[in-house]
């Protein structure tokens, strides 16, 4: 068997069935968008909206420096980090 050969005409054949499942399903459903594609936008406009309106509505609000403080969240994150790393390497070390 000629291996370039096999690579293009699978690639080939791949390329020709994917083009005439998407004109089938286009005519089928009047749309090149999948049914999961447009639900995950649904939801993701659903999310932005709101984010937007929470943030809209927490403008008014002062924010304290102890409200920005992030860095005992990121301090706690990086030592779980560290701690994961550490075990991932103790136990390629016992292998």
């Amino acid at each position: 068997m000629h291996v370039p050969s096999f690579v293009v005409g699978s690639a080939a054949t791949g390329v020709g069935f994917l083009l005439i499942h998407r004109e089938l399903s286009h005519r089928q459903r009047l749309s090149s968008r999948w049914i999961l594609a447009e639900e995950a936008e649904k939801e993701l406009t659903k999310l932005w909206g709101s984010a937007r309106a929470s943030l809209l509505s927490n403008k008014s609000m002062p924010q304290t420096p102890q409200q920005l403080d992030v860095s005992k969240y990121v301090a706690d994150y990086k030592n779980k980090w560290n701690d994961g790393v550490s075990q991932i390497r103790n136990f390629a070390a016992k292998k």
